[in-house]
């Protein structure tokens, strides 16, 4: 789903609750709702919306096919084997971290 249709339905959702909340205030307390809590509950309503919205969006079909590629090169028969797989993936993607140029340590005491 698109930003633009996660912000509408968040914000119509919003207004939706804000609204309801002052009838039902009304009925249960006799008075007028503050405003304050108006938009405390709109507030309040919007987080899990988006949240929700953001999880039932559908995945990009390539981060699936590259993840399943990634496991399936990690796939191993035993634990050292998978360590062994892992570590070699490491060095394919992050090689500047295994130069010995570097002082990782430096910011320690010595």
């Amino acid at each position: 789903m698109p930003l633009w249709q996660r912000l509408l339905v968040t914000l119509v959702t919003m207004v939706l609750t804000s609204f309801l909340a002052g009838p039902l205030w009304h009925a249960l307390f006799n008075s007028d709702i503050p405003s304050y809590f108006s938009g405390l509950v709109g507030g309040l309503t919007a987080v899990p919306m988006w949240e929700f919205l953001k999880r039932v969006s559908p995945a990009r079909p390539a981060l699936r096919s590259g993840g399943t590629e990634a496991c399936n090169q990690l796939r191993a028969k035993s634990a050292p084997e998978f360590c062994d797989r892992l570590s070699a993936q490491w060095r394919l993607a992050c090689p500047d971290l295994l130069s010995s140029s570097h002082d990782y340590w430096a910011f320690l005491p010595s």
